[in-house]
């Protein structure tokens, strides 16, 4: 990661006002799965149940690819949410 660019950081829990580092979120699934994009949108996923714009930024940062490629992945796929499920 570029020292210029910020760490962002999300609130998930927000009771709790628990907060995860996104960029080592990312970092963690690239280790665990590789730069496959798909399977890094779904543990994230998984982890907040719906894609936050925030994280799909950075991980077209963390993967080196263009933003629109992969929200072209993210609302092409039916498994995939860009809005929260309540």
């Amino acid at each position: 990661m570029k020292s210029s660019q910020k760490r962002l950081e999300i609130n998930v829990d927000e009771e709790s006002g628990g907060e995860i580092e996104i960029s080592k979120l990312i970092e963690d699934f690239v280790a665990r799965r590789g730069k496959f994009l798909i399977d890094i949108l779904s543990d994230i996923q998984k982890t907040f149940n719906y894609l936050p714009e925030e994280v799909l930024k950075e991980v077209a940062i963390q993967l080196d690819m263009p933003l629109i490629n992969v929200y072209g992945v993210a609302t092409f796929h039916r498994q995939f949410s860009i809005k929260p499920n309540r």
